[in-house]
């Protein structure tokens, strides 16, 4: 599989098309081809995004979990939203994402401490 990054440093959007004109992102247009080892948490959820937006779940998830590697707080995050609303073709359960939103959480993320509050107040998976 190939990868492309946008060549915006800024940007850190990265996909597998590397015929786009435009960087949906930035605007920039200049894609440079990219190895994996050199992707960033947030570059392999703007992957996830894009895999689930064309209905491949199963991809995405692979995705979601790479990012989950590199210790990206919106990927610990993500994953939450997915047990808690049996996304990706992982099954709803609450308690585990009140443990992925914990421990984003403890990362001082405030999406984190947000959704386990709202958890929380409805009395749902704590």
């Amino acid at each position: 599989m190939e990868f492309f990054r946008c060549d915006n440093s800024d940007c850190g959007y990265v996909t597998e098309d590397g015929s786009l004109e435009k960087c949906p992102q930035c605007g920039g247009d200049f894609f440079v081809p990219v190895e994996e080892d050199y992707i960033s948490g947030y570059g392999w959820l703007t992957l996830a995004d894009q895999a689930e937006d064309k209905g491949e779940n199963e991809k995405a998830l692979d995705y979601v979990k790479r990012a989950l590697d590199e210790e990206c707080p919106p990927a610990i995050y993500r994953m939450g939203l997915c047990y808690l609303r049996g996304r990706l073709g992982l099954p709803q359960d609450k308690e585990k994402a009140v443990e992925y939103f914990q421990r984003v959480g403890d990362m001082d993320d405030p999406a984190g401490w947000c959704a386990l509050g709202q958890l929380y107040q409805q009395g749902e998976g704590v």
